[in-house]
């Protein structure tokens, strides 16, 4: 493979964005090109790891919705993701990818410019762009489709709870014994929950625990963890390490790497001393803040409560609405029903659902808007927003509709996902409507 292009498009864009936890607005660096022969950035894009960014209000890590370019120059692959979610019209999808295109174009040397790469295969779902990628890489077909039986398995499983019925399963696919079932429910739920999806986020960790049950924790060495928190330490990165390995870090985990300590030579002896008391101390920084940032929900939410009218106060006080306070909002509401405190409850459901429309508020106007259509009780309801969203309207819109509902059914909210099904429809029939108003004029 060609060494790396030494061009511009490696420095990443500087963009304004605004946190989807806390609402908190900062700037990111956002890479919008990925050269093939680039292995960290190829890399990092397959893990979803590419254009990862840190609140610094909140400290939530989530990934930035960004168009990306996708290029081979030895295999002559160029594929542009241009994501939904951004809401982008028509003409601002072409504009994202003649942009994309030219950054490259115009940085490399005369020879290696080539037709392909002013028309890339364009993509709105960045999973259908991913498969692409995977595909251009080399992957074969076989094992491509081995990995997406895997993911359909897992979403199969996921109201699975029974660990009697999830060895029966696992049985019938030849997968009793798999570990590495383990470990992609803890990536993807990890993943989900970067992504805001709390409900996907928490049925894959019920999962994960359920799946270490039957087949056992992953086989990962304590060699292994050790060597990977000694280089997110290195890079700076520790925090969000521990984050993510929270559950194999048990008594345990510190028991054996106190072995390890104990049977090691100077200078790794204090090396790895000063490592475990970094992980401890990383461990107790994530803790008391997960427990700050819900101390400091509940008396949002108790303040809330003794206003004339809370739901309004919701509003006034949007810059101060985050995930946390609907987190907690959420099991208030719960405790106030199985407490049969009617009216407590009922005032909490204001209360969230004000949340709600405070934090869609930041949303993208897709994201938005498909979840309204999300929450809809009737089809009138469900057009009355395509009406007030014609701008929208769009093949784009149709296909992130079935994909959204897709995710509700195997979420287990059926609700939403029927009522995201029929949006979709309606979509595609006023969508039809127009073409053939189209077609019917004059020329």
């Amino acid at each position: 493979m060609s060494p790396p292009t030494d061009v511009s498009e490696r420095v990443p864009d500087h963009v304004s964005v605004r946190c989807p936890y806390c609402g908190a607005a900062h700037t990111a660096d956002v890479v919008t090109t990925v050269d093939a022969a680039d292995d960290s950035a190829r890399t990092a894009l397959l893990s979803g790891q590419l254009n990862v960014t840190l609140c610094p209000a909140c400290g939530a890590r989530w990934r930035v919705p960004s168009p990306i370019m996708y290029y081979d120059l030895e295999k002559e692959v160029a594929l542009v993701l241009v994501p939904t979610e951004l809401g982008l019209k028509h003409e601002d999808q072409e504009r994202e990818v003649g942009r994309l295109t030219n950054r490259v174009v115009d940085n490399l040397p005369p020879e290696q410019r080539r037709m392909y790469l002013l028309q890339p295969r364009l993509f709105f779902s960045e999973k259908t762009f991913l498969d692409a990628v995977l595909e251009a890489t080399g992957i074969d077909r076989e094992n491509l489709r081995q990995a997406q039986e895997t993911m359909q398995l897992l979403d199969s499983l996921l109201d699975v709870t029974d660990p009697g019925d999830l060895r029966k399963r696992l049985k019938e696919h030849g997968r009793e014994d798999d570990t590495s079932l383990v470990t992609l429910a803890a990536l993807l739920a990890e993943e989900a929950a970067t992504q805001g999806d709390r409900l996907r986020a928490g049925r894959l960790a019920r999962l994960r625990d359920t799946l270490i049950e039957v087949v056992g924790p992953p086989t990962v060495t304590v060699e292994d963890i050790v060597r990977e928190l000694r280089s997110a330490r290195d890079a700076g990165e520790l925090d969000q390490l521990v984050a993510a390995l929270r559950p194999a870090l048990t008594y345990e985990f510190f028991a054996a790497m106190t072995a390890m300590i104990e049977s090691s030579e100077e200078p790794q002896s204090t090396e790895l001393t000063e490592l475990r008391q970094d992980v401890l101390r990383a461990m107790d920084r994530l803790e008391q803040a997960a427990a700050d940032e819900m101390r400091r929900a509940a008396r949002r939410l108790d303040a809330v409560l003794l206003a004339p009218d809370p739901a309004a106060l919701v509003r006034e006080q949007a810059d101060t609405i985050d995930e946390a306070f609907l987190w907690m909002t959420e099991a208030t509401l719960r405790n106030a029903a199985e407490q049969g405190q009617i009216d407590k409850a009922t005032t909490l459901q204001a209360v969230l659902e004000a949340a709600i429309e405070v934090l869609e508020e930041r949303m993208p106007p897709q994201a938005r808007l498909i979840n309204r259509l999300a929450r809809a009780s009737s089809d009138e309801e469900r057009r009355t927003e395509l009406e007030a969203n014609r701008e929208q309207l769009g093949s784009d819109l149709v296909a992130s509709l079935q994909a959204a509902a897709r995710q509700a059914r195997q979420g287990g909210a059926d609700a939403a996902a029927e009522s995201l099904e029929a949006a979709a429809r309606q979509a595609q029939e006023l969508l039809d409507a127009r073409k053939a108003a189209d077609e019917k004029v004059p020329r």
